[in-house]
């Protein structure tokens, strides 16, 4: 599945990689029909209707998070993880967001760092084990 996904960094600079957008997520849930790797849901829709029906409730919702191959034009594969979580900033409603920290020294480090508060085009491809983030 094509979806725009955004080169950012966090944790006061500290990290880097991709932010999954709330709609991008959305759009993805019901094709991810595997469960997360600590078999906490069934489904990533599974992820997205407790995230929904926890709105406006302070409950805790555990992420759903998935091994993923990022795959990058003449780069070795590089294995990180997917997660989704609920946003904890959206206070006006149940939102979530995803991301994908790039490991520091990886190429994926240094080409997140080449595209930061960009966005970007991916294809995301839903797997049995892995997930496959293919950078257009």
């Amino acid at each position: 599945m094509r979806m725009t996904i955004g080169a950012k960094d966090w944790t006061w600079d500290d990290q880097q990689g991709l932010r999954l957008y709330a709609g991008a997520i959305r759009a993805l849930a019901p094709h991810v029909n595997v469960p997360d790797q600590h078999a906490l849901y069934p489904t990533m829709q599974a992820f997205v209707d407790a995230v929904n029906a926890g709105r406006g409730n302070p409950a805790h919702i555990e992420r759903y998070s998935r091994n993923v191959i990022i795959v990058g034009v003449d780069q070795t594969p590089l294995e990180c993880t997917s997660t989704f979580a609920r946003n904890p900033g959206a206070t006006y409603a149940a939102s979530v967001q995803g991301y994908v920290t790039a490991p520091r020294g990886s190429w994926f480090h240094h080409w997140v760092s080449t595209q930061l508060d960009q966005d970007l085009r991916f294809d995301y491809q839903p797997g049995t084990t892995y997930d496959i983030l293919l950078i257009l």
